[in-house]
């Protein structure tokens, strides 16, 4: 799971300057393994589930967990069989690396 703060093209959120670094490195990690795939087909998404309404997110967050799961399902169900690597949110917006 990433999140739009793991991109590197968003210079944004100072104040969450490690967490950025973390989705940023899990990005870069993920992307190395889809190069070494090879011929597999596979599909691999990187996901922002949305700034969600938990003990993390806070209230102040965008949606509720249910909102977000769905909108996960719904990605994960759109990109089956694709095959390539996405970095997309739960509403299937695409994320610049």
């Amino acid at each position: 799971m990433s999140s739009g703060l793991g991109s590197v093209t968003a210079p944004d959120a100072p104040e969450l300057a490690l967490y950025k670094a973390s989705k940023a490195a899990l990005n870069s990690m993920t992307n190395t393994f889809v190069t070494q795939l090879g011929e597999q087909k596979l599909t691999v998404l990187s996901l922002h589930p949305g700034w969600v309404k938990t003990e993390m997110g806070g209230e102040g967050a965008d949606i509720d967990v249910e909102t977000s799961i769905r909108g996960v399902v719904d990605q994960v169900n759109a990109y089956t069989g694709k095959g390539g690597h996405y970095f997309v949110n739960y509403k299937g917006e695409t994320i610049p690396w």
